[in-house]
């Protein structure tokens, strides 16, 4: 049986390798690569709007007193504001923007205006109310 086995596998090898071509394939060249070109770059965006602003607030009742404006020509931004402090200082801020630069701001104090120096004031008189 064993020899039967071999004798079927043999076979089998002689007919594939009887099947098999005598001559290597052949190979079409390989065509050249044809490349597209990028399409342009799309345009710069425009430059940012233009535009000025200002306000003030002056409220001696509530003791608020601001002001602010800023203006803004061709991506570059500058502007003030100034406020009052609860200690009576006026604080400031002078800034610029020019491109990616962030904030660059100047800040400046001036001093309280002094207060007028206390003085001594009489005592009223008392005068009892009339009976």
């Amino acid at each position: 049986m064993f020899a039967k086995i071999i004798i079927a596998c043999l076979a089998v090898n002689i007919a594939l390798v009887a099947s098999v071509p005598n001559s290597p394939p052949s190979y079409s060249p390989y065509p050249s690569p044809s490349y597209s070109s990028y399409p342009p770059p799309p345009p710069p965006p425009p430059p940012p709007a233009s535009y000025g602003y200002n306000y003030g607030v002056a409220d001696k009742d509530s003791g608020v007193n601001m002001s602010a404006d800023e203006l803004a020509e061709n991506g570059v931004v500058s502007g003030s504001y100034r406020v009052v402090l609860p200690d009576g200082r006026m604080k400031i801020v002078t800034y610029t923007v020019e491109g990616d630069s962030g904030f660059v701001a100047d800040v400046q104090f001036e001093d309280a205006p002094t207060p007028a120096a206390p003085a001594p004031a009489p005592y009223p008189k008392y005068t009892p109310y009339p009976a």
